[in-house]
């Protein structure tokens, strides 16, 4: 079976920071320690969804993308999603371009 190979050059997926600077314990004592930051998850549906996208963009062709569930988001950070249509299944390789939820992908 040939594939057919899907290029993409870029997609900015930006995610939202929320959240304060300030703590406070249970007694309201601001000058608490803080908790060690824990590693933010990249919402990688919203990457899914941006691959579908291109691939009916530049081929009219409607497929699913699956990329893995939980991925810390971190800059330089590379995993890979699988588009399956009904061409057949194509690997795309997603690289994390900074810390806040922005990547490029192609198909090799």
């Amino acid at each position: 079976m040939a594939r057919t190979p899907i290029a993409v050059a870029l997609a900015a997926i930006a995610l939202g920071g929320c959240g304060g600077d300030d703590h406070a314990d249970a007694e309201g004592d601001a000058t608490a320690p803080r908790a060690a930051p824990t590693a933010v998850t990249l919402d990688t549906r919203r990457v899914e969804r941006a691959i579908e996208r291109s691939i009916a963009d530049e081929r009219d062709v409607e497929a699913d993308v699956v990329c893995p569930a939980s991925v810390e988001q971190s800059r330089g950070h590379t995993f890979r999603c699988v588009a399956t249509s009904g061409a057949g299944r194509t690997t795309f390789v997603v690289h994390q371009v900074d810390g806040r939820g922005n990547v490029t992908y192609a198909a090799p």
